[in-house]
């Protein structure tokens, strides 16, 4: 009786190991097909980062060199900032004509050409018109590797290992204790390049990616861990579909397995919709017309009071918190981190002493960092998977260009007003991003307001 008992015993837990075991091998399922453009994404957001970061170092060697004002050199951010804006206008457009992979090659191509002319320290009007297309190659290529990591199951998370402003200034100051400012952009260059052989987010193989993705679905139902976010897997055959043109989705789904490529696109847009411009039905959700301007705050607070400990903060606040604000609900846990950055900014603002100054800046850094990806994340959920690439596009462009606008205007003020204007200019922006955030909506379908583009006749 007792050998019987053990047997049992030994039999059920040998069982349940085997059911773990294979739940874990179920929940990894769907990545493997995409491993390689993630790997790439995380490449491109690297790059990018490391060029938001070199600016700060090389700008006042950029101004030695050319021997301007402060107010002269300040353009270069405004010219950076006219990129994003191109980018935002025209992102929507560029991947309903050319498809999401070309559009990061033009994005990639950009950079390169960018990149190549400042480190060639043309003349200064010259060098602010390749800045322009710096910030448009930085505006595509990055909202590019954000829509793809956004479509994946887990996508906070996901997007919130996205890094490389932490170390720009680390590569930037050991270039410039032997070479002259420019040679950090050679060093981008070649990571541009890089990054255009690649060839970010390749058109894949749709049949093969439908079949994994369906074989993923089977082996998590078959054993019972049915995936809840049926609405992710959605936006990877998508984003399969997008990446490709209709000939290939014709010519490899022509085989009579249940659901086609064809057919996918056919029974989940519309085509009165899909026949309207992409980036006019984008700008009909709330989460993008607010979001796009609490994207660029947020980015301005980054910038106002940022530096390398601050970027480390960042750093430090996405990789810890990401999973947290994925269990805890996006916008519960948005409004507790930007609760806490207003008390940080307020304390830092009333009490002027270093010890405690330097602890809120460092909460303040930690509290910000999860606040952009889950921006991105919850916008997956409340536009259409044919929409999404537009409208992460444009919230990316818009938002990222508060890089190249505030520090412009944060001068303009500290000029006007000295220093000590930061501290209440941030809690001002914190408390923005906070009634912002407050009318975004909840991770849903359907809040549409057309009443803003019957105004203008749209």
């Amino acid at each position: 009786m007792e050998a019987s008992l053990g047997e049992g015993q030994a039999n059920h837990t040998e069982n349940k190991d085997n059911s773990s075991a294979i739940e874990k091998q179920s929940r990894c399922a769907w990545l493997r097909p995409f491993l390689s453009p993630l790997l790439q994404s995380f490449f491109i957001q690297f790059m990018t980062g490391l060029n938001d970061g070199n600016l700060g170092i090389t700008l006042p060697h950029i101004k030695d060199h050319y021997v301007v004002y402060q107010t002269v050199i300040s353009t270069v951010f405004l010219c950076y900032a006219s990129g994003f804006a191109i980018a935002a206008l025209l992102d929507g457009m560029i991947i309903t004509k050319l498809t999401q992979a070309k559009t990061m090659m033009i994005g990639a191509l950009a950079l390169v050409i960018g990149f190549a002319m400042v480190f060639m320290a043309l003349p200064f009007p010259a060098l602010c018109v390749f800045y322009v297309f710096i910030g448009f190659g930085v505006a595509l290529t990055q909202s590019g590797a954000n829509v793809f990591v956004g479509e994946l199951p887990k996508a906070t998370m996901m997007l919130n290992f996205l890094h490389g402003a932490l170390l720009g200034p680390f590569i930037a100051s050991a270039l410039l204790q032997h070479r002259s400012w420019n040679y950090t952009y050679l060093v981008l260059a070649s990571f541009a390049v890089n990054d255009r052989r690649k060839r970010i987010c390749t058109e894949p193989d749709l049949e093969a990616t439908t079949v994994e993705l369906r074989k993923s679905e089977n082996v998590s139902e078959k054993n019972g861990f049915k995936d809840n976010n049926q609405q992710s897997l959605d936006k990877l055959r998508y984003s399969s579909l997008r990446c490709s043109s209709i000939n290939s989705i014709q010519s490899n789904h022509s085989s009579a397995s249940g659901t086609t490529a064809v057919s996918y696109i056919e029974e989940n847009n519309n085509s009165q919709d899909k026949e309207k411009n992409s980036l006019a039905q984008v700008i009909c959700y709330r989460v993008a017309y607010i979001g796009c301007f609490y994207l660029l705050v947020y980015v301005g607070i980054e910038v106002t009071i940022g530096d390398w400990a601050y970027t480390a903060d960042l750093c430090i606040g996405r990789l810890c918190l990401g999973y947290i604000t994925l269990k805890c609900g996006e916008k519960q846990m948005v409004y507790i981190y930007i609760s806490i950055l207003i008390c940080m900014c307020a304390i830092f603002w009333a009490i002027p002493i270093i010890a405690v100054s330097s602890v809120a800046l460092l909460l303040s850094g930690i509290a910000l960092g999860p606040l952009f990806p889950t921006m991105l994340s919850l916008a997956s959920q409340c536009v259409p998977c044919y929409l999404y690439a537009t409208c992460v596009g444009f919230l990316c462009a818009f938002g990222s260009g508060g890089s190249a606008i505030f520090p412009y205007l944060t001068g303009v003020l500290i000029d006007g007003f000295s220093v000590k204007i930061i501290p209440p200019l941030t809690l001002a922006m914190s408390l923005f991003i906070l009634a912002a955030w407050f009318l975004i909506p909840n991770s849903e379908l359907g809040h549409r307001n057309y009443a803003i583009l019957d105004l203008f006749g749209m």
